[in-house]
């Protein structure tokens, strides 16, 4: 979805790297800013209008395993997000959708987030995607704002189908690979020449929609 220009947040939880080295694969490298240390953050609060950006953006607010000094892995640590992290959060949330994937809610910090913003009604949607996602459910407020998909292959199926609205979706992969989310997209653009009109004509209309909807990924 980045590759294509599709999204442009991301947002982890996770400290180690292995996102960070895909989102890097996918776009190249110095193409995505990551946003990991207090000061990352502070640096986003002092700027007016660093969310209308064309550019990629990957948020940590738990650090990454790279800057030690960054790092919140520690329970007390994970009780309450820093005021900057917070603030940078909440206007990332604005009227957007949020999708959730893997996400367990058991971090407190970003748990109290979350239902704060559904509370103040900041954040548009919250799409879970995880396979018990009953349990994360129970821990989100307005359940009604927040809708659970059972795994990915049931998401990616129905955002398709949302984005093209041109006939049934036919992939058919069996497991995910590193690439799963762009083999989705790609499948449903064009089975031809990606240098066809027809996938121009496809992929511009899959960006209007995208745009009229921004979505958020976090893991």
């Amino acid at each position: 979805l980045m590759n294509n220009g599709l999204i442009r947040y991301a947002v982890t939880l996770n400290y180690d790297e292995l996102l960070d080295k895909t989102i890097e694969d996918e776009l190249g490298e110095g193409k995505c800013y990551r946003v990991a240390t207090k000061e990352d953050f502070e640096k986003l609060t002092r700027e007016q209008n660093w969310e209308r950006i064309s550019r990629f953006f990957l948020f940590k607010p738990h650090g990454t395993v790279s800057l030690p000094m960054s790092l919140r892995h520690k329970y007390e640590q994970t009780l309450e997000l820093e005021e900057e992290k917070a603030d940078v959060l909440r206007r990332l949330f604005k009227d957007k959708i949020l999708v959730l994937i893997g996400y367990e809610a058991n971090d407190e910090d970003f748990k109290l987030l979350l239902n704060e913003q559904l509370l103040v009604r900041n954040i548009k949607k919250v799409i879970v995607v995880k396979g018990n996602t009953e349990r994360v459910l129970e821990r989100l407020a307005l359940a009604k704002n927040v809708i659970g998909y059972k795994g990915r292959d049931e998401f990616f199926e129905k955002l398709a189908k949302r984005l093209h609205g041109d006939g049934e979706y036919k992939g058919n992969y069996t497991k995910a690979t590193r690439h799963f989310i762009r083999y989705r997209i790609h499948q449903k653009l064009s089975p031809g020449n990606p240098e066809s009109s027809e996938y121009s004509v496809k992929l511009e209309r899959l960006k209007k929609a995208i745009r009229d909807e921004p979505l958020i990924f976090a893991r």
